[in-house]
């Protein structure tokens, strides 16, 4: 349910996707501040509206599972 798990799995694709990869801890924290400054706002604006939905998952759910 929490939408920053989704940003943090896209920004390990992207970071992913490199060549060459990151060899350190210093290559890393760029990689990652380079991707997350390219971090679509249309992305991230769908993330945040989805959370009603979401919310309303959770609820049918009775607090278990959901896709989301």
């Amino acid at each position: 349910m929490n939408i920053i798990e989704n940003a943090w799995a896209y920004l390990d694709r992207k970071v992913r996707e490199r060549y060459p990869l990151p060899t350190n801890p210093d290559q890393l924290w760029a990689a990652l501040e380079e991707e997350w400054r390219k971090l679509d706002l249309g992305y991230v604006r769908r993330l945040y509206e989805s959370m009603p939905g979401r919310v309303a998952d959770l609820i049918d759910a009775e607090g278990l599972w959901t896709d989301h």
